[in-house]
């Protein structure tokens, strides 16, 4: 079996985006995502073996982390945008893991509940991007493709809008235009309206609790100017 690290797997990205034309702005984006995401804190909060689930998987570069990191997960990637799902698909081809993740198309909203419930489901910079009132849902979808006591692992961008932070209110209006244009449909894979629908921290824990969840373990990280919030939530 290959030792394979977070190195290993952006030298693959780099090299497969490059096989298969991508442009250089897609390029990048998949490459942000490497600097962005904690991918070490989120592979700490989830279970080490079973079926796990991210929920919005884009083009699966989280995924395959996950897969990596833990070679008894078996890990599915699940996305609204069939582009994604496609560059997705072949993204992961000729990394060297077995078993592989899946990815398949499917909306958040209603996550399909496969042939057994799931151990855990993960997601990462998605809710931001559903409508506050649709949120919910989400968390609903959840707990009914989770196993009994299953772990729900959310990695979201989180704001404080009682500092009055004048950069973050400016590059959230700047977000919420961007994700109308054309260009946001580049960066999502679909125009989302409205976008971003950003919560406090507060705000995030009181989403889990209201709809199902215990919260285990919440944690700040810092690494961009909406900081993320890293939530592990159990199924009651």
């Amino acid at each position: 079996m290959l030792d394979l690290n977070i190195s290993d797997l952006r030298q693959h990205i780099i090299k497969r985006s490059k096989e298969l034309g991508l442009s250089q702005l897609q390029r990048g984006l998949l490459l942000a995502r490497f600097k962005i995401l904690p991918f070490d804190r989120i592979h700490k909060l989830l279970p080490q073996k079973g079926r796990v689930l991210e929920v919005g998987s884009g083009h699966g570069i989280l995924s395959l982390a996950m897969a990596m990191m833990s070679r008894e997960r078996k890990v599915f990637g699940l996305d609204l945008s069939p582009g994604r799902v496609e560059l997705a698909q072949k993204l992961v081809q000729g990394f060297g893991l077995s078993p592989e993740p899946e990815f398949v198309l499917g909306d958040a909203k209603g996550i399909p509940l496969g042939q057994e419930p799931y151990a855990a489901l993960f997601m990462a910079e998605v809710l931001y991007l559903v409508p506050y009132e649709e949120q919910k849902d989400v968390f609903r979808s959840a707990g009914k493709a989770l196993s009994s006591n299953g772990i729900f692992v959310v990695c979201e961008l989180v704001i404080d809008w009682s500092v009055g932070s004048f950069v973050q209110r400016a590059v959230s209006r700047v977000l919420t235009i961007f994700s109308m244009s054309s260009w946001g449909r580049t960066l999502f894979g679909y125009r989302v309206k409205g976008a971003p629908f950003l919560r406090t921290k507060e705000g995030w824990l009181e989403i889990f609790q209201t709809n199902g969840f215990n919260i285990e373990t919440v944690e700040i990280v810092r690494k961009t100017i909406f900081p993320h919030i890293l939530i592990r939530g159990r199924k009651r």
